[in-house]
């Protein structure tokens, strides 16, 4: 017996002195060699994810997308490949590799979290919940975007606050599950080393912590006063002591239905393609198949897929009224032009986009065929109604630019502390961004999906509407209107389309405009 206890001392005692073996630091070669299998994974990945995704948009089918979509998942969780990256994030010596990482690391830092066990079972059951539930009005299920029409026409407030409290209801289930889910993710990210997932997500991009919280305090503080305003107006034009939440669309809605009229199911494409040739684009010269026969059911009125660029870009459109729907159609081609006009050798810059980038090109055509001349010239808008819309349009913009304050703010918070009273803290908030009464009985913050599929990314959205604007504000002070000059084109392609995702979108930015991000051409065109 004491010999066995003196054998076991002797065997610690060789263990604790015994070197601890560690997997070598990768040199830079092994973090090339990485990326160089990486990137010819990818390229033919989101290939193959492309043709399925476009197979079930387009027939309802498409048999090998899960063994895609499950291949994708394998690729961006290998641990190894993780640990190389996070090391090449401070060794990588050349600027290929530099841009390469910067565009790979945040696929893999967000999947060490989302595709871990408890992470992912909490998103996929808010996932299916969110999708598969069935709003209740008045004893009988809606879908969204009736609700969403009932909120912004139906003169009777009474059911107006119906739809908005039947639109959010699924934030009733929801909100434990995802409270729980924003301290999953705390979790995994402080496991890296993070403070929290937000800050994690943010560390891999062009943006810092401090900057992304002065820029909104900057929004708030250029548009409380006009805001303000605007609440004091749609007050005295109902005649109510008191407005709410589902009082303010509606009060300048009346204006967009009159301007509907002008764009019929019949015409939408013939403005579309005279506004894009007129311009330079001429889409029955480029790479970009449309399909007009498919998108039924509540989804958008159109979707552009990059199969391989430049190459092969596809748009499946639903003709459908209304210069919403014109103005969709135009931002989707956008995307399919954007990719068509890529001129890198590196497949990769072809391959993976950056989001935000990708969402302002796309942004960029919206806009322009919301302005007064485009409706002028191509679907003949009267002058009068012309006038009348643009208010309309600037009060709905700085309304929801408002609630885009509110639901950013709000997501930061819940991950700087997700243990607090959410709920308390959605409607504080709230009250500070769109200075209306607050309904604590109701969580529409859980009925927010972005929260579950796209955590600390729904701020690209505004940021594609800042570079649009400043792109836009750039073209017509030193070329000219936007509208109908080739000369529209030529900055586009030149300046931005070409590279594809080589340089990152604050360089291509600064590359245009001459100018960092600035936030006040979003405010002059909201015209504040």
């Amino acid at each position: 017996m004491r010999l066995q206890l003196v054998l076991v001392l002797f065997l610690l005692a060789t263990l604790a002195s015994a070197p601890v073996c560690r997997e070598p630091e990768p040199s830079a070669k092994d973090i090339t060699l990485t990326l160089d299998s990486l990137e010819s994974k990818f390229v033919r990945l989101n290939f193959r994810l492309a043709q399925e995704n476009w197979l079930l948009l387009t027939t309802g089918q498409a048999d090998s997308l899960e063994f895609y979509r499950g291949l994708y998942d394998w690729v961006v969780g290998d641990e190894s490949a993780f640990d190389r990256l996070r090391a090449g994030v401070k060794q990588a010596q050349n600027e290929t590799d530099q841009r390469r990482l910067a565009l790979l690391y945040p696929m893999f830092l967000r999947s060490h979290v989302e595709q871990s066990r408890q992470v992912r079972a909490a998103r996929d059951s808010l996932v299916d919940l969110m999708s598969s539930y069935a709003p209740m009005m008045d004893g009988e299920a809606r879908t969204p975007a009736s609700l969403a029409g009932t909120l912004r026409y139906d003169a009777e407030r009474a059911d107006r606050e119906k739809a908005y409290r039947a639109l959010h209801s699924v934030g009733d289930e929801a909100g434990a599950l995802l409270s729980r889910l924003f301290r999953l993710r705390n979790q995994q990210a402080r496991g890296l080393g993070y403070n929290n997932f937000f800050g994690m997500i943010l560390s891999a991009t062009e943006l810092t912590l401090d900057g992304y919280v002065a820029l909104l305090e900057t929004l708030d503080s250029a548009t409380v006063e006009e805001y303000a305003g605007l609440t004091d107006q749609v007050r005295r034009s109902l005649s109510s002591i008191e407005i709410e939440i589902w009082d303010v669309p509606y009060a300048y809605s009346s204006v967009f239905r009159e301007v509907d009229r002008y764009f019929p199911v019949d015409s939408q494409l013939n403005y579309i393609h005279r506004g894009f040739q007129d311009i330079g684009f001429f889409l029955n010269k480029l790479p970009i198949y449309f399909d007009t026969k498919t998108l039924e059911g509540e989804i958008p009125s159109a979707v552009a897929l990059t199969i391989k660029a430049p190459f092969d870009q596809r748009v499946a459109y639903t003709p459908s009224g209304g210069l919403a729907a014109c103005r969709m159609t135009a931002e989707q081609i956008g995307k399919a032009l954007r990719t068509a006009f890529i001129n890198e050798p590196r497949a990769l810059y072809s391959s993976i986009c950056d989001e935000i980038w990708t969402g302002a090109m796309a942004r960029v055509f919206a806009d322009i065929f919301g302005q007064d001349q485009w409706l002028g010239r191509y679907a003949s808008v009267p002058g009068e109604l012309i006038a009348r819309y643009r208010r309309a349009r600037h009060q709905q913009d700085l309304v929801e630019l408002r609630l885009t304050l509110l639901q950013l703010s709000f997501e930061y918070e819940a991950y700087q502390n997700p243990n607090r009273d959410l709920n308390r803290l959605y409607w504080d908030l709230f009250e500070k961004y769109m200075l209306l009464p607050r309904h604590d009985d109701m969580r529409p913050w859980a009925a927010t999906i972005e929260y579950v599929t796209r955590p600390a990314q729904s701020h690209h959205d505004l940021l594609a509407d800042m570079i649009s604007a400043q792109t836009l504000a750039y073209i017509e002070k030193y070329q000219g209107s936007v509208v109908a000059n080739p000369e529209t084109k030529a900055f586009l392609v030149q300046n931005y389309f070409r590279f594809g995702s080589r340089f990152p979108w604050n360089d291509l930015l600064q590359r245009g405009t001459g100018e960092p991000l600035q936030p006040r051409y979003l405010l002059e065109r909201l015209g504040i």
